[in-house]
């Protein structure tokens, strides 16, 4: 008799394992859709921001002759975490101004024909590490 005991008791604890495993994954199959749900509206929210930029390889574009623009899609009204803008002079980075746009208006005065360069440095945090960009 007590053999027959052990037994159903054991068949009990392991519909009750198998009733808790069948509940973690349903729970988990509902976090995955919520997160895929998340995801695609994501990805959504990110297409509609699009605009598109043309760049010009040439300084001048010529009448009559095709001329090479690159084209790029920018996402515009996305913000951003929060960055710093720094100005690069003689060695010395110039903090100029913060940000959470993915865009920012910089005044650019030319010191002669030949200064042509922006010297902009973007610092910002991503997972408690430093990130700097500095245009190419």
């Amino acid at each position: 008799m007590s053999v027959s005991a052990l037994a159903v008791l054991s068949c009990k604890q392991s519909d009750d394992t198998g009733t808790l495993k069948e509940l973690a994954i349903e729970k988990l199959q509902a976090e995955n859709k919520v997160l895929k749900d998340s995801l695609s509206d994501y990805q959504e929210q990110f297409l509609k921001s699009q605009i598109l930029l043309g760049i010009s390889d040439d300084c001048i574009l010529t009448v009559g002759k095709k001329n090479k623009v690159a084209m790029i899609f920018h996402p515009y009204g996305l913000t951003m975490p929060q960055y710093d803008i720094y100005k690069l002079e003689n060695g010395k980075e110039i903090k100029i101004g913060s940000n959470t746009r993915t865009r920012f208006d910089y005044h650019f005065t030319p010191k002669s024909v030949e200064d042509n360069e922006l010297h902009l440095k973007v610092k910002l945090s991503i997972r408690k590490k430093l990130l700097s960009i500095q245009p190419e």
